[in-house]
């Protein structure tokens, strides 16, 4: 015998308008009391029934009709997207509780042989250098945001660097006064 609640379903796909609201009136109350029991919140309930029913109305018609009972059917799929979305809000708070930002580089203070060599380099290079140690781009990422191809941002980053590296040089003046391993440090970077 044929389920009635399936023949309501199958005419609220065609369009019937009377069939649709017979078929929520008659599985929603149900239906909902079970996403919530689940899920301890009313509009995460219903965004879960809401989602289930529109994907069951949009399946083909005759994988509709291989169910045999679709109120059954209908009670697993909520449970099963009810208890997907509760692990889901769990990771997300555990992620957000989780979440430590990344530690701001400090700003430069002009007086540190790092940022008067930086200061001597071009604009485009010391953009790239930031972007690379401060930021924690790679080079696709800086290409991407600084609109430039891949191999012009490595290239001005490696011509940055030796930059950088002669400006920070034992014989340059301004890299004497500097302790020994700031400057190992810099022919590092």
């Amino acid at each position: 015998m044929p389920d009635p609640l399936l023949n309501l379903l199958l005419s609220a796909r065609r369009g019937n308008q009377d069939a649709a609201v017979r078929f929520w009136n008659d599985c929603a109350p149900g239906l909902h009391a079970l996403a919530l029991s689940v899920l301890s919140d009313h509009d995460a309930a219903d965004d879960t029934l809401q989602r289930v029913v529109c994907r069951t109305i949009e399946m083909p018609r005759r994988r509709l009709r291989a169910i045999e009972d679709i109120r059954a059917w209908l009670a697993r799929a909520v449970r099963n997207d009810a208890l997907n979305q509760r692990r889901e809000r769990a990771r997300r708070t555990s992620r957000e509780r989780n979440y430590r930002p990344p530690e701001l580089a400090a700003p430069l203070d002009s007086d540190e042989p790092l940022a008067q060599a930086l200061a001597c380099i071009t604009q485009d290079q010391r953009e790239v250098v930031l972007l690379k140690h401060a930021a924690g781009l790679t080079f696709d990422q800086i290409a991407l945001a600084l609109d430039l191809n891949r191999h012009t941002a490595a290239g001005r980053y490696r011509a940055a660097i030796a930059s950088l590296r002669r400006e920070l040089a034992d014989d340059n003046p301004t890299a004497r006064d500097r302790p020994q391993d700031e400057v190992s440090h810099a022919r590092h970077c």
